[in-house]
């Protein structure tokens, strides 16, 4: 395995050796490094989303059917950060 890091330090890429086939890729990346959109070798891409206070507040990935999900978690919080609330929902 070959690991890619940007200029802040943080992995962006994981890759084959020999051949540069990319198994993982960071595409979008909060301020904090942590990674919003990524991407696995077999195409598939998973998106996060924070609220304000950089707290998880969902995670999707697609299927192949439009409008269908592997996954699609929701997450809530209170006012002092206890999450309250998680949705999983497939199909």
């Amino acid at each position: 395995m070959q690991q890619v890091y940007n200029t802040q330090g943080y992995l962006v890429q994981v890759k084959q050796v020999g051949t540069s086939t990319v198994l993982w890729q960071a595409d979008t990346q909060a301020a904090n490094g942590r990674v919003l959109t990524e991407t696995l070798g077999n195409g598939r891409t998973t998106t996060r989303g924070e609220d304000t206070a950089q707290r998880l507040t969902s995670v999707q990935v697609p299927a192949l059917t439009a409008g269908q999900w592997l996954q699609n978690d929701a997450y809530a919080y209170d006012q002092i950060g206890n999450l309250t609330q998680k949705t999983f929902q497939t199909g």
